[in-house]
């Protein structure tokens, strides 16, 4: 029996971030969506980084208020290129599950941007896909 790959538990088309996107946008996006972090890509849709919920905690923190009509523009705040983490901890879509699973416990982190030829989106996996795919037989994604 083949082992269970990343590609076939991955979230295919995630949201995504941009580095000129502004913070507070992407922090929308992702509380829109229930995720707690966004790939960021360039405009060829190569990754670039990430931003996660961790990032945008000094951003919060700091952020003041709007004073008025000409702190309009400063007060937009910083972008995603500013804050994001650089480099994206990316995989291949052939990683299996217990090889990404390892890699998330060996580093702590949360979730994997999974990338194709020349660093190309192809999806993220995250520590809920990967206990999904580990509790269901051989792995299969139902849906």
């Amino acid at each position: 029996m083949r082992a269970t790959t990343v590609s076939q538990i991955m979230t295919r088309d995630p949201v995504v971030a941009w580095p000129s996107m502004p913070v507070r946008e992407a922090a929308a996006r992702m509380a829109e969506c229930g995720v707690s972090g966004l790939p960021v890509v360039d405009g060829l849709g190569r990754v670039v980084g990430v931003i996660a919920d961790s990032d945008l905690l000094p951003e919060q923190r700091s952020a003041p208020e709007p004073a008025g009509e000409e702190t309009r523009a400063a007060s937009a705040g910083p972008v995603v290129a500013e804050v994001m983490t650089m480099p994206a901890a990316t995989c291949s879509p052939e990683l299996t599950v217990a090889g990404a699973a390892e890699v998330m416990r060996r580093t702590g982190l949360h979730r994997l941007v999974v990338v194709g030829a020349g660093g190309a989106l192809l999806g993220v996996v995250s520590r809920g896909d990967l206990a999904a795919a580990l509790r269901t037989p051989q792995g299969a994604r139902h849906g």
